[in-house]
């Protein structure tokens, strides 16, 4: 609520890219022009970047920040979950 409060004037409440990029590219072919991507300088294309740089950046805080506390605090991680990321191969069930 707050974020779309916030960012909604200059985004022109694009918070969620896969249900309102689509119609955006579409307005801007059908001839809609600045219309169509409203805000400034081109600002919608920071809906679709900013979440996958904010995923990498919380994966690099989490492998060289918190996964070491959890470990000296001796905290075991969850049994089906590999605890360095290696792909296993799982055994069918019978």
């Amino acid at each position: 609520m707050s974020g779309s409060r916030a960012f909604g004037a200059n985004a022109g409440y694009a918070i969620n890219p896969a249900r309102d990029f689509g119609p955006r590219i579409f307005a801007w072919l059908a001839g809609w022009g600045d219309v169509a991507m409203p805000g400034v300088h081109g600002y919608f294309w920071v809906p679709i970047v900013g979440p996958l740089i904010g995923g990498v950046v919380g994966a690099v805080v989490y492998d060289f920040f918190i996964r070491d506390v959890l470990k000296a605090r001796g905290e075991q991680p969850e049994q089906d979950v590999e605890p360095e990321g290696r792909t296993i191969k799982e055994k069918p069930e019978t």
